[in-house]
C-alpha cells in the first residue's frame, strides 16, 4: 500500500463507513429480531392466562392463534408455539387475510402495518377472540391487548372493558403485568 494521500483516504474512508453502516444494520436487524421474538413468546404466554367460555371451542381441541394480513414477527410464533399445548389445546397458528372469518381464530395478532383494515375487527367485539396489536391506540379502539416500547422494552397494554365485552377473562397475574391503554 502507498503512501496515503487525499483520495486513498476517501476510499478507505468509503469502506470504513460501508462495514459501519452494514454492522449498525445488522444490529438493528438482530434487535427487531429480538423484539419480535418476546412479542412471540408474550402471545404463547397470554393464552395461559386467558380464560375462554367453553362454548367458545369445538370439538378439535385446538386453539388457534391467526396472524392477520403480513407476518411481522417473522415465523417466530410458530417456533414459540411449535409442540405447545394450553389448556389442554394444540396450540396452531394459521395466517389470515382481511376477507377470511377472523372468528376461527381465539387469538388474532393484527401486525403493525395492517392497522388500515383495523376497524374490520369491531365485528369482533362481543366473540370470544383475543385481539393483540402492535400499533399506538390499538388497544383503546380496537383491541384487547397492545405491544408498546418503553425504555426499549417491549411491554404492553390491556384493556380489561374489552376483554369483558368478548367474554374473556383476563387474570389477575397478567392484569398487574400491563398497563391500562394510554396510561
Amino acid at each position: 500500500m502507498g503512501p496515503l494521500n487525499r483520495s486513498s483516504c476517501t476510499k478507505l474512508g468509503g469502506r470504513w463507513s460501508a462495514v459501519a453502516l452494514v454492522l449498525l444494520l445488522s444490529m438493528a436487524l438482530r434487535a427487531d429480531q429480538a423484539e419480535q421474538g418476546i412479542k412471540s413468546g408474550f402471545i404463547y404466554n397470554f393464552t395461559k392466562y386467558i380464560d375462554w367460555p367453553a362454548s367458545a371451542f369445538d370439538r378439535s381441541n385446538t386453539l388457534v392463534i391467526g396472524i392477520v394480513g403480513k407476518d411481522s414477527l417473522g415465523g417466530l410464533l410458530e417456533k414459540a408455539v411449535e409442540g405447545k399445548t394450553t389448556g389442554g389445546r394444540r396450540l396452531v397458528v394459521r395466517h389470515l387475510r382481511w376477507s377470511d372469518d377472523l372468528a376461527q381464530a381465539y387469538v388474532l395478532f393484527v401486525p403493525e402495518g395492517e392497522m388500515g383494515n383495523a376497524a374490520q375487527l369491531d365485528r369482533l367485539k362481543s366473540r370470544p377472540v383475543l385481539t393483540i396489536g402492535e400499533t399506538a391506540g390499538f388497544a383503546r379502539r380496537h383491541g384487547i391487548i397492545n405491544f408498546v416500547i418503553e425504555s426499549e422494552r417491549v411491554r404492553f397494554e390491556i384493556n380489561a372493558d374489552a376483554a369483558r365485552a368478548a367474554g374473556l377473562k383476563i387474570s389477575s397475574k397478567l392484569l398487574t403485568l400491563g398497563k391500562a391503554p394510554g396510561g
